[in-house]
C-alpha cells in the first residue's frame, strides 16, 4: 500500500491511492483511450458516508456501492466540486488544500458489489465530491455526488444566525447548488438567503407560502402558494411562469427525471406540469391534498396522500426522481434534508 497525503484531506482505498495533480497525471496518460460503451459502463448505485464528521485528522470510512455489467472497474475518480467555510460561506478549497484523486480500486469479476474509501480532514468545511467509475473495456460511467460537513464538536449546536421572515412559517428550507437557502413564509414571500444570512432576494405571491421549495437540475425553483398557483422562479428571483390550480397549494412539488413537475392542490387533484409551465396531465383524487407531498418510485409510480386518510399510487411518464440540488420535499425519498 502506498499513501500520498496532503495536510487537509485524504481520500484513500484499501489498496492504493493516487493524488491527481500535474506531478502524477502522467501515470494516467499511459492508459490507452477507451471506446465509450455507456450501456455497460460502471454505475454507482449509492454512496455511504456520514453526513457530519469531526475534523480531527482521523480517517472516516465510506463505501461506494456499484454495478459493473462488464465486471471490471479499473479507475475511481474523486473530484472536489465545492468546499465551503460554514462560518462565512466562503470557498475553502485553497485554504484546506483539497485534492482531486484517481486510483484503481482493483475490481475484477464483480458485476455488483462495493469498495471502501476513507476521508481525513482537519478543516471545518462543507464538502461536495463527485465520484466517477471507469471500466477497462466500457469507459466512464455517470458521476454521483455526495456531501458531508466537518465541524469541531464545540461548534455543533451553536447558533450561527437567525433572521426574521414574517411572523411564522410552515415551509421547510431547500438548499440550492450554490448553497442558497430557499424558504416560504406567511408574509406571502419566498426568501432566498445566503449561507452567511444575507437575504439575496424575495418573491411575493398573493397569499401565504406554506409550501416548501423544490429545485430542478437547471436550478429553477418551484414553489406553491395559498393563492392557488405553482410558481417557477429563476435562481435570481425572476418569475418564469405561474400555473393556476383551483385551491391552495401547500404540497411540495417533486421533479421527475424527465423534468416533469408533480404537485398536489387542495382542489383534490395532483398536477403533472411540463418544465415550461404547461399542463401535461391532471389526476383527480378522492380527497384534498393538504401538506402531503408526492414522491416517485423507481418504476415511475407517483405516491401522494389525501386528507380523507388514503394514499394513492399513480402511474406516470417519469422513471425516477430528478438528479438535481433539491428535487422534492426534504431533498430525497429518505427525507434526510441533507444537501448533496
Amino acid at each position: 500500500m502506498r499513501w500520498y497525503t496532503r495536510p487537509a484531506l485524504v481520500i484513500a482505498s484499501c489498496t492504493s491511492v493516487l493524488l491527481f495533480n500535474p506531478a502524477t497525471q502522467s501515470s494516467l496518460s499511459q492508459i490507452e483511450p477507451i471506446q465509450p460503451d455507456p450501456a455497460n459502463a460502471p454505475k454507482i448505485i449509492s454512496i455511504e458516508f456520514p453526513a457530519q464528521i469531526v475534523p480531527d485528522g482521523k480517517a472516516v470510512q465510506g463505501k461506494v456501492n456499484f454495478e459493473a455489467p462488464k465486471a471490471d472497474i479499473y479507475q475511481a475518480e474523486f473530484k472536489i466540486l465545492k468546499a465551503i467555510d460554514p462560518k462565512d460561506g466562503s470557498d475553502s478549497r485553497n485554504r484546506s488544500e483539497l485534492q482531486d484523486i484517481t486510483y484503481d480500486p482493483r475490481i475484477k469479476g464483480q458485476s455488483k458489489g462495493s469498495f471502501p474509501f476513507t476521508i481525513k480532514t482537519k478543516i471545518e468545511q462543507i464538502v461536495t465530491i463527485a465520484i466517477t467509475l471507469s471500466g477497462e473495456s466500457s469507459g466512464r460511467g455517470p458521476s454521483k455526488e455526495f456531501s458531508f460537513t466537518a465541524l469541531i464538536p464545540s461548534s455543533v449546536g451553536t447558533l450561527k444566525w437567525s433572521i426574521q421572515i414574517g411572523t411564522s412559517t410552515a415551509s421547510s428550507p431547500a438548499i440550492g447548488s450554490d448553497g442558497t437557502i430557499y424558504i416560504g413564509s406567511d408574509d406571502n414571500k419566498l426568501y432566498a438567503i445566503n449561507p452567511n444570512n444575507n437575504v439575496k432576494w424575495t418573491f411575493r405571491t398573493s397569499d401565504d407560502v406554506d409550501s416548501s421549495p423544490a429545485i430542478g437540475s437547471d436550478d429553477v425553483i418551484y414553489i406553491g402558494s395559498n393563492d392557488g398557483k405553482v410558481y417557477a422562479l429563476t435562481p435570481d428571483g425572476r418569475q418564469k411562469w405561474a400555473f393556476p390550480t383551483q385551491d391552495r397549494v401547500q404540497s411540495t412539488a417533486v421533479i421527475g427525471n424527465d423534468g416533469t413537475i408533480y404537485v398536489g392542490s387542495q382542489d383534490r387533484r395532483i398536477y403533472a406540469l411540463n418544465p415550461e409551465g404547461s399542463l401535461k396531465i391532471t389526476f383527480p383524487l378522492s380527497g384534498s391534498i393538504g401538506n402531503s407531498s408526492p414522491t416517485i418510485g423507481s418504476d415511475g409510480t407517483v405516491y401522494i396522500g389525501t386528507v380523507d386518510g388514503k394514499i394513492h399510487a399513480i402511474l406516470s411518464v417519469s422513471q425516477n426522481i430528478a438528479s438535481s440540488p433539491w428535487p422534492m420535499f426534504l431533498n430525497n425519498p429518505r427525507h434526510t434534508g441533507s444537501a448533496r
